[in-house]
């Protein structure tokens, strides 16, 4: 699985995760469609960030 962050303007607007041949696809997509820039992170970054805005709904690609 590959972790990543999602920012428009220097601010966080998402977090998903995916299998590799996904989350690149769906990288791709989010740069191309809405400009958004995105970081992979680690997966302890991931659940961290989620847990830190009680963000309980998990979307995975």
């Amino acid at each position: 699985m590959k972790y990543g962050f999602a920012y428009k303007n220097g601010k966080l607007v998402n977090i998903f995760c995916g299998r590799e041949e996904l989350f690149n696809e769906f990288k791709s997509f989010l740069v191309k469609t809405f400009s958004l820039k995105v970081s992979e992170v680690s997966r302890r970054q991931y659940i961290a960030e989620q847990k830190n805005n009680n963000w309980k709904d998990t979307y995975s690609l």
